[in-house]
C-alpha cells in the first residue's frame, strides 16, 4: 500500500483534538478544522524545501530523529494540557528550523486563511510540526526509505492538498523545488549535514594540486633553459 502523508498526517487531528484545541485556544472549532486544512501542506512542504540541499536535510533527518519516539506522535493533545507550555517551547524551536526568517510569513499566512489569531496559528503549526516528523520518522523507519526520498515522493500529493486561498508559494518562495537524487537517511543525519563541508575541502585539494602542477612546470621549464 502505498503512503499518503498528508492523509497521515490529518488523521491526528480528530474531531476530538481540534474540539480540545478550540477550547485550549478559544477559536472556533470550524476555524481550527480550516487552520488544520492549511497547516498540513505548508508543514510538508516546508519539510519538501528543506530537504532540497544536504545541509537542510540534514536538519529535518535530526528532527525526525528526536520526534518519532515521542508520545507526540500517539497522543498530540498533550500540547493542550499540563505540558503544553514546555513542548510548545522545543517546537517553536523546530519551526524555526524549518521556516527559519519565513516563520512569521508561515504564521500569519494560516492566521488570515483560517480567520484565527496568530498565537493560535502558531500553536497549531508546533503541534502539528512534531507530530509529522514522527510520522515521517515512522514511515522511513518502517519502510527503510530515507526521509528526503519519501517526502520529495509526496510532491504531487502535498500540492494538491493546498487549499485554494492560501498562498503558500507567495511566502516559501518556489516552494515544492524537491530534490534530485538527495539521500538522507535519519541515522546518517550528522554524515549528510557535514557534506557540503567535506565538498569544500575537496575542490580546495584540487586547487592546491593544479597550484602546484603549475610551479612544477615552471620550475622544469627554467632548469632546463639555464642549461641550454
Amino acid at each position: 500500500m502505498s503512503t499518503n502523508l498528508i492523509d497521515a498526517a490529518k488523521g491526528f487531528f480528530t474531531d476530538e483534538l481540534i474540539e480540545k484545541a478550540a477550547a485550549y485556544l478559544g477559536e472556533s472549532e470550524t476555524s481550527v478544522a480550516k487552520a488544520v486544512t492549511g497547516i498540513i501542506p505548508a508543514i510538508l512542504g516546508g519539510i519538501l524545501n528543506k530537504t532540497a540541499n544536504y545541509e537542510g536535510a540534514g536538519v529535518v533527518a535530526r528532527m525526525v530523529e528526536d520526534q518519532y519516539t515521542k508520545e507526540v506522535l500517539h497522543d498530540p493533545g498533550i500540547f493542550f494540557g499540563n505540558e503544553g507550555g514546555a513542548l510548545l517551547n522545543k517546537s517553536a524551536g523546530f519551526l524555526n528550523n524549518l521556516y527559519g526568517n519565513k516563520t512569521d510569513g508561515i504564521t500569519n499566512l494560516v492566521s488570515n486563511f483560517a480567520g484565527i489569531k496568530p498565537t493560535s496559528s502558531t500553536t497549531l503549526l508546533c503541534t502539528a510540526l512534531p507530530a509529522v516528523l514522527g510520522l515521517l520518522g515512522k514511515y522511513a523507519e518502517g519502510g527503510d526509505r530515507d526521509v528526503a526520498a519519501l517526502v520529495n515522493s509526496q510532491k504531487d500529493n502535498i500540492a494538491a492538498a493546498v487549499p485554494q486561498g492560501l498562498n503558500l508559494g507567495g511566502v516559501l518562495g518556489n516552494w515544492g523545488g524537491g530534490l534530485n537524487n538527495l539521500r538522507v537517511k535519519t541515522g546518517d543525519a550528522q554524515s549528510y549535514a557535514t557534506a557540503p563541508r567535506l565538498g569544500a575541502a575537496v575542490k580546495m585539494l584540487l586547487a592546491l594540486l593544479v597550484i602546484g602542477v603549475v610551479i612544477g612546470a615552471w620550475y622544469l621549464f627554467h632548469t632546463n633553459a639555464r642549461k641550454m
